[in-house]
């Protein structure tokens, strides 16, 4: 058999593979096979970087931490002379996969092993081409013993110290750096996510203070890569050297590594000082902007932004208003609540009757302090409800089994403002609504919650009529502000957290204060 008589009999194995797995089973495995051609396009864009740094006809030492049934390998002996590979090892964690991958490479000079990467000890052989497309188990299905023992080892091989929130391919990254002689090469597919999110500042850290990054493409979310993983994907190339400031960085953006809609290049001395590297990546984007932009406000310093409440089923904890009326629940119980962003069609929610939003229907959120006694006693027909959801498995859901009375929800206030929390936009529309709430309903944690404070506060109770003002300035927030703000997701989804919110320059809303100052000079002091 030729290797592409291999390749053909690998995919029908992968096949076998991914149909005798649930998808729920294959998530908190992490397993997401790479695509044949995406595989493919890698491995070529690492061998095009070898050559350019002179390896071309070095002998490849391979290792592939999770190899699973090996379509780098197989991408990479489809380009290469099989001979000019020394050695190659491939680890799997997956009994399952070792067998057939054992089975289906006899004889094709890779060593497959059965065991955790994280938790093998490397034999005296160092490799200097690793390529790989490691497990996406996130943070909260890795057992909390375990998890400890990554992050032990981490601290000490590389002194960094590592996030609980980390998913488990940050630590196969860190992980790998003892198993590469020196001027390796390794490339990962890995989740876009950790050039933006906290606990992925130590790969950060990593890529520009214990090894040389040279290349990182990340590919467009609307085009995506694996028909079963809603992450967006990105390759991210370095060389196992001591970084020098001076050194480049190529970012790359849609396409393919090699044939980009985007690319940029920036210092390792100047990534040092940036928090959130998809900056480069966004379209449009220029130093002069990120800038201009730090010149001005942010939303945090006239907001305090929060979550929506989470009311641990919704299904249960939220009806209509008429719905909560026939179940005998008394209005002392309930709080009105806006409906999800989907159904919300508009951007101003006005207030009717008792505070409640004027919607087509109202929706209450079951939200009680009262212990379950007096419940029986003065509203036995919302008892039984209640009675309903604990045979549900309501009161012992994650978050209702956490609190002092189940059926109590967290203390939120109204919010005047709130912003979507996701969405998708496509071209130059934004995939986020801010929304001006005038009713007393409360909202979920689909939308964020803004809470003017400071003498923003101070000039809406002087002035209500700013009000309108003020939510001009937050609908005229572009979109790209969101996404360099924000985190992008597979099929086009963006994201955005409070904190992330918060940072987005609030210039439009700056300059409303201070035109109120200059033409309203009498209303100086509320403004300070």
């Amino acid at each position: 058999m030729n290797i592409y008589d291999i390749e053909k009999e690998r995919l029908n194995v992968q096949h076998k593979i991914d149909e005798s797995k649930s998808m729920v089973e294959r998530n908190k495995l992490g397993q997401y096979a790479t695509p044949p051609g995406l595989a493919s396009e890698i491995v070529d864009f690492v061998l095009t970087i070898r050559k350019k740094m002179g390896k071309k006809d070095e002998v490849i030492r391979f290792l592939e931490p999770a190899i699973g049934t090996g379509s780098f390998y197989s991408a990479l002996l489809q380009k290469i002379d099989n001979e000019q590979v020394e050695i190659a090892l491939g680890i799997e964690k997956d009994e399952e996969i070792v067998n057939y991958s054992q089975n289906l490479w006899r004889g094709w000079n890779l060593d497959i092993r059965n065991g955790d990467f994280t938790q093998e000890v490397n034999s005296k052989d160092l490799f200097n081409l690793l390529i790989t497309n490691p497990p996406y188990v996130r943070h909260h299905h890795l057992d909390k013993d375990y998890k400890e023992l990554l992050k032990n080892a981490v601290k000490e091989q590389l002194d960094l110290n590592i996030s609980g929130l980390a998913g488990l391919y940050c630590y196969f990254i860190l992980l790998s750096h003892k198993w590469l002689e020196n001027d390796s090469i390794a490339a990962w597919l890995i989740p876009s996510e950790f050039m933006d999110v906290n606990y992925g500042r130590v790969i950060r850290s990593y890529l520009t203070e214990k090894v040389t990054v040279t290349h990182i493409h990340k590919y467009d979310p609307k085009d995506l890569r694996f028909d079963d993983a809603l992450v967006t994907s990105s390759v991210v190339v370095y060389q196992k050297k001591t970084p020098c400031d001076l050194d480049m960085v190529t970012f790359s953006f849609g396409g393919s590594p090699k044939k980009p809609l985007i690319t940029k290049t920036v210092s390792i001395g100047e990534l040092k000082k940036i928090d959130k590297w998809t900056v480069f990546l966004t379209p449009n984007s220029t130093e002069e902007n990120n800038k201009e932009d730090q010149t001005y406000s942010i939303l945090s310093e006239f907001f305090d932004i929060k979550r929506g409440i989470a009311t641990g089923n919704n299904e249960f904890f939220i009806l209509s208003k008429d719905d909560a009326v026939q179940k005998g629940i008394p209005f002392e119980c309930l709080r009105p609540i806006l409906p999800p962003p989907r159904i919300l069609k508009n951007d101003i929610i006005e207030s009717g009757e008792n505070g409640y939003p004027l919607l087509n229907e109202n929706l209450v959120v079951i939200d009680c302090d009262l212990p379950e006694e007096i419940i029986q006693e003065r509203y036995p027909d919302f008892w039984e409800y209640l009675q309903k959801g604990k045979e549900l498995g309501v009161a012992n859901g994650y978050l209702t089994s956490k609190r002092k009375i189940w059926y109590s929800q967290e203390k939120r206030q109204p919010a005047p403002f709130l912003c979507t929390y996701m969405g998708r936009g496509e071209g130059d529309s934004n995939p986020f609504r801010f929304i001006w709430n005038k009713s007393q309903a409360i909202a979920t944690n689909v939308f964020l919650l803004l809470y003017p404070k400071g003498s923003l506060k101070k000039a809406l109770n002087n002035d209500p009529l700013l009000y309108e003002a003020v939510f001009n300035a937050l609908q005229s927030i572009g979109h790209e502000q969101f996404i360099k703000a924000g985190r992008e997701y597979g099929g086009g989804l963006k994201k955005v957290e409070p904190k992330e919110l918060g940072k987005i320059s609030a210039k439009k809303l700056a300059r409303i204060m201070g035109v109120q100052e200059s033409e309203q000079p009498q209303q100086l002091t509320l403004l300070l």
